[in-house]
């Protein structure tokens, strides 16, 4: 284990990947690495023993691939920050209960189905999905406590749900596009 004196990284790169040591450092409780256009790469499965991480931002940067899975049951996740990048594949199920707050994945590339644990996790006040190829099944949806939401958007790559809006998306939501039923 690396000791870190800061539990923030920030940082500006340009032309890197994300290093895989970078999980090993047990302490990190945020990743700020947002705006990095020229990051390549995807987030390294060590980024999933990050056990002490709270927030994680890497929007708008050069990123891409699927998601770690194991990331998205980290026990002191709040945020996590994904917008405008290239990331794939299905959204992974959060395995844990964590205290997610803010989950932002507008703009990628996602597809399939939403995971049912998505909608269980009580502390999520923040959710954009927008910008992706999401279809199928809207879940049912078991959260109050959301205060900014947008599933789909009014122009380029949007996501395609069946649903019936009245008996799931819960104000402010924003959910365009949802008319045919499943």
């Amino acid at each position: 284990m690396f000791p870190l004196t800061q539990s923030t990284l920030s940082a500006t790169l340009k032309k890197l990947y994300l290093p895989v040591a970078m999980g090993l450092l047990s302490n990190l409780e945020n990743i700020v690495m947002y705006s990095n256009p020229l990051l390549r790469g995807s987030i390294p499965e060590s980024f999933s023993k990050l056990e002490s991480l709270k927030s994680i931002d890497l929007m708008n940067s050069g990123l891409g691939g699927k998601i770690p899975p194991g990331l998205f049951a980290l026990p002191n996740l709040r945020s996590i920050s994904f917008d405008n990048n290239g990331f794939t594949g299905k959204i992974p199920e959060f395995t844990a209960s964590p205290p997610l707050k803010k989950l932002h994945l507008r703009n990628n590339f996602f597809s399939g189905s939403l995971p049912p644990s998505l909608m269980k996790i009580q502390s999520l006040s923040s959710l954009n999905i927008a910008g992706n190829f999401l279809s199928g099944s809207f879940p049912a949806f078991e959260n109050s406590t959301l205060s900014d939401c947008v599933f789909t958007q009014e122009y380029g790559q949007t996501n395609e749900f069946c649903c019936s809006m009245q008996e799931i998306i819960p104000p402010p939501c924003i959910l365009l596009g949802c008319d045919r039923s499943c």
